[in-house]
C-alpha cells in the first residue's frame, strides 16, 4: 500500500514538474518573441508597409500598465493554465486583437495610416495556438472556456467600430460587399453539394451492389485528379455553346462564366468523397445481419432502409463531411470565372499586394469549414455512438 501511495505521489511529482517546464516554455516563448521581433507597423496606406511598433515602444509610453497586464498574464498562465489552457490561448489572442482600438485611441493617426499586424503578431498567434491545443482540458473546461470566450469577444467586436487595426479598417469599407460575397460563396457551396448528393446516392449504392457501378466510381476517381483551375475552365466552353445554342437557359443567366459552370465543378468534385461513403458504408454491413433480414420477411426495400441505411450512416456521414467542407474551400475559386464568393477578396488582395483584403477572405472562408467540419463532426461521432449503443 504504502509502495503504490509512494509511485502515486512520484507520478504526480513528474506530471507537476511537466507542467510547470511547459508554462515556463510558454511564457519564455512570447517574451521572446515580445522583444525580438515587431508586434505592429504603422503604415501609411493598405499597401506601403510603415514603421515596425516593438513591444520594447509600447513598454516605454505605459510602463505601470503593461508590467500589470504582463503579470496578471503570467499569473494567470500558473493558476490556471493546467485546467484552462484554451482560456489562456484565447484571451491573449483577444488582446492582441483588441489592443490597437484602446492603445492608440487617444492618438489620432494621420489620414490613411493604419495599424498593420507584423511577424510578431502572428508568431504571438501560433504560440498562444499550441498551448492551447496541447492542453489538457476536460470537456467541461473547454465548455467553460469557450462561454467565456464568446462573452468576451461579443463584447469586443462592437468596440472595434474605430479600431486603427488594418483588417478592420478593411471591414468598415467592405463591408456591405463581405455579406453579399459571404452569401454568394454559400448559395454556390449548398446549390453544388445537393447536386452532387442527389447523383451519388444512386451512383454510390451502384458501387456497393452492382458491378456497373464500379465503372462509375472510376469516373469520380479520375475527375478528382483534374486540377481544379483547368476543369472550371473545361467547362466554360460546353455551357457557352448550350447558352447559345438553347436561348431560354442565357435568359435563366446560364452562360461560359458565372455561377452556372462554377456550381457543376464543385458538384463534380464532391462526388467522390460522397460516393466512397456511401460504398464503403453499405460495405461494412455484415453479411449474417443481411441474412438475419431476409429471414424476417424483409422486402430488398425495406432491408436497404431499415437495415443497411442506417447501419452505414456513420461511414456516409464521413464522405459527407468530406465533401462539404471540400465544396466549401474550393468555391474560393469560383470569382475565376465570374462565379463570386468570397475568393473575390483573396484575388483581389493578391493582385493589389493588399494582405488585409487577402485576410477578409480567408478569415470567414476559414470560420466557415472549420464550424462545418465541427458540426458535421459532432453528428458523425454521434451516430457513431448510437450504433455502438444499438450493437449492444
Amino acid at each position: 500500500m504504502a509502495k503504490g501511495s509512494r509511485l502515486h505521489k512520484i507520478i504526480e511529482g513528474l506530471s507537476c514538474q511537466a507542467l510547470f517546464c511547459r508554462n515556463m516554455v510558454f511564457v519564455i516563448s512570447l517574451v521572446l518573441i515580445c522583444f525580438v521581433f515587431p508586434l505592429y507597423q504603422l503604415d501609411p496606406n493598405r499597401v506601403v508597409r510603415g514603421d515596425p511598433v516593438f513591444f520594447s515602444q509600447l513598454l516605454s509610453d505605459s510602463t505601470i500598465l503593461f508590467l500589470c497586464l504582463t503579470g496578471s498574464f503570467i499569473l494567470l498562465v500558473f493558476v490556471i493554465g493546467s485546467a484552462f489552457s484554451q482560456l489562456i490561448s484565447g484571451l491573449g489572442i483577444l488582446f492582441l486583437w483588441t489592443f490597437p482600438a484602446w492603445y492608440w485611441e487617444g492618438y489620432p493617426l494621420a489620414s490613411g495610416y493604419r495599424v498593420s499586424p507584423s511577424i510578431g503578431f502572428w508568431l504571438m498567434h501560433l504560440v498562444l495556438f499550441f498551448y492551447g491545443v496541447l492542453g489538457d482540458t476536460s470537456k467541461r473546461n473547454r465548455t467553460i472556456s469557450w462561454l467565456v470566450l464568446a462573452i468576451l469577444i461579443g463584447i469586443a467586436v462592437p468596440l472595434q467600430d474605430k479600431s486603427p487595426l488594418s483588417l478592420f479598417i478593411e471591414l468598415r469599407a467592405q463591408r456591405t460587399r463581405l455579406i453579399g460575397e459571404l452569401l454568394q460563396h454559400l448559395r454556390l457551396s449548398f446549390f453544388a453539394f445537393a447536386g452532387a448528393l442527389a447523383v451519388s446516392v444512386p451512383l454510390g449504392v451502384l458501387a456497393a451492389k452492382k458491378s456497373v457501378g464500379k465503372g462509375f466510381y472510376a469516373m469520380a476517381g479520375i475527375l478528382q485528379t483534374v486540377p481544379s483551375l483547368a476543369l472550371f475552365g473545361l467547362l466554360m466552353v460546353p455551357y457557352r455553346i448550350l447558352a447559345q445554342q438553347v436561348p431560354v437557359l442565357r435568359r435563366w443567366g446560364v452562360s461560359g462564366i458565372g455561377a452556372a459552370p462554377a456550381i457543376t465543378a464543385l458538384g463534380l468534385y464532391a462526388l467522390l468523397p460522397l460516393m466512397t461513403g456511401i460504398r464503403e458504408g453499405l460495405r461494412s454491413v455484415p453479411a449474417q445481419t443481411l441474412e438475419a433480414g431476409r429471414g424476417l420477411g424483409f422486402s430488398p426495400w425495406m432491408l436497404f432502409l431499415k437495415v443497411e441505411l442506417p447501419l452505414a450512416m456513420p461511414l456516409v456521414m464521413a464522405g459527407t463531411r468530406t465533401a462539404f467542407v471540400q465544396t466549401l474551400g474550393n468555391a474560393a475559386l469560383a470569382p475565376l470565372i465570374g462565379a463570386g464568393g468570397l475568393g473575390f477578396f483573396i484575388f483581389q488582395g493578391i493582385g493589389q499586394t493588399s494582405t488585409d483584403m487577402v485576410l477578409l477572405g480567408v478569415f470567414p472562408l476559414l470560420l466557415l469549414t472549420l464550424g462545418s467540419d465541427a458540426i458535421l463532426g459532432a453528428l458523425q461521432k454521434r451516430l457513431q455512438r448510437s450504433l455502438a449503443h444499438a450493437h449492444t
